[in-house]
């Protein structure tokens, strides 16, 4: 790919990613999306398993290739697994 360099815009780009782990004891999960991505700490995500719709995570570390996000309220760590897919929502 040919990714453009310092495209600035307001808006994040819409960002689907995919969980590798899930870490319930501590109430975070890590997705294969990073810098390299235009991700942000502060970033939120959907996140779906099996299309349903299981709550809301929070960026709290990235890395050029994944990130670190924490379960917000009312997630549903219970359904979370590796493979669950992340849509950023703002």
């Amino acid at each position: 790919g040919c990714a453009e360099a310092g495209a600035a815009t307001m808006a994040p780009t819409p960002l689907s990613a995919k969980v590798l782990l899930v870490n319930r004891e501590h109430a975070f999960l890590i997705i294969d999306a990073g810098q390299d991505n235009g991700v942000k700490a502060g970033d939120f995500f959907d996140v779906f398993h099996s299309d349903e719709l299981i709550g809301k995570v929070e960026v709290e570390k990235v890395h050029d290739t994944l990130s670190a996000a924490n379960f917000l309220a009312n997630f549903n760590a219970e359904l979370a697994s590796a493979s669950d897919v992340v849509k950023r929502t703002q």
